[in-house]
């Protein structure tokens, strides 16, 4: 196989991740990785409006383009008005890590308007891959990261191990991560709290986010509360009654990672804020349930740590875990137990 080790004619690079909000957060590493090896070209990064809302915090993405799939961006016509907007850019070397069709639909018509011929990698599950001019199988084993970058190793022969990004030195952006000195002070060395998710079954449950706020006050413990809007009123409930502070909906996503780098750590479900902590550097307990660690989105840093039950045949019951849980117990999250994850945090913050 011919790898394309030289960087001096690669002007632009995009990438395009319009999957959750997770999965943008965990393309952030790939796309600084990018930056790294082809250090004088441009990184272009395609994404949601959520996800360029994260985007602006890295100083490795020099170009950010939304791509408003489920709003603005639904039409064939407004699809080809974004393309035009990108094939503009005179693209080298285009990255399609996300599969669905949508995305590689816009793809092939930015090729079609394209002044140019570019280099187009993916993986062979992706929807159109025939488009592709580069492509491989999507890993089963491993981190999400790695299978990433498994992209560039179709380019540069070079394999790349999620290990590498454990304490990898990110350029932010100040004026997006910037907070209040009053918030600063709040989440200085505390415990933080992710109890919400998309998908409700990964939930772990408000009586327990609340046991363990009340367990954590009781050690003389700040204990802060995020989420998105959406969130809120489950994040200030539980905030309402265990003392603890919220700050769901009163900061962006990039603000988050501020927040999660002056925490002590994060205990989250499997979802979006464990892959924000990773971005900040920030140890997290994982509470899984519906999902397992072998889909490849566990916390790859050795200071964080998974609580699962593993004595139940029913999990995995889905990729990305259900609203309802199929046998109506829920038993995945109920039998983690609050005072299991309090020792938990105590015994990592002796350690």
């Amino acid at each position: 196989m011919k790898h394309h080790n030289s960087t001096e004619n690669i002007k632009t690079i995009a990438v395009i991740q319009t999957a959750f909000i997770g999965d943008i957060a965990l393309t952030i590493p790939f796309l600084a990785l990018l930056k790294k090896k082809y250090i004088h070209s441009r990184i272009v990064f395609i994404t949601t409006p959520l996800g360029a809302e994260l985007a602006q915090s890295f100083q490795e993405i020099d170009t950010i383009i939304i791509f408003d799939k489920k709003k603005h961006h639904r039409s064939l016509t407004s699809m080809q008005s974004v393309a035009k907007e990108i094939a503009l850019l005179s693209i080298d070397i285009f990255f399609i890590p996300h599969t669905s069709l949508r995305t590689n639909l816009l793809c092939g018509i930015i090729r079609y308007y394209a002044p140019r011929p570019f280099i187009s990698v993916g993986y062979k599950e992706n929807a159109l891959s025939w488009l592709l001019t580069k492509k491989t199988h999507k890993m089963t084993m491993g981190h999400e990261i790695e299978k990433l970058c498994s992209l560039l190793t179709l380019l540069s022969g070079e394999k790349y191990s999620v290990s590498i990004f454990n304490e990898w030195d990110y350029s932010f952006r100040a004026s997006a991560i910037t907070l209040e000195q009053e918030i600063l002070e709040m989440v200085q060395n505390s415990v933080v709290l992710a109890p919400a998710s998309v998908w409700k079954t990964k939930e772990w449950g408000k009586e327990k986010w609340i046991e363990l706020a009340l367990y954590l006050k009781s050690k003389g413990k700040k204990v802060v509360i995020i989420g998105s809007q959406s969130d809120q009123e489950l994040c200030e409930s539980i905030a309402n009654q265990s003392g603890a502070n919220s700050l769901a909906g009163k900061t962006s996503l990039a603000q988050t990672l501020t927040v999660l780098q002056r925490a002590e750590l994060l205990v989250s479900n499997d979802s979006a804020p464990a892959h924000l902590a990773y971005l900040a550097h920030c140890p997290v307990i994982m509470i899984y349930g519906p999902t397992v660690p072998e889909f490849g989105f566990f916390p790859p840093d050795s200071r964080s740590m998974v609580l699962q039950n593993n004595n139940l045949q029913c999990r995995p019951c889905h990729h990305h875990g259900k609203h309802e849980c199929p046998l109506g117990t829920h038993e995945c999250m109920k039998s983690i137990d609050v005072q299991d994850v309090g020792a938990c945090i105590i015994t990592k913050e002796m350690g």
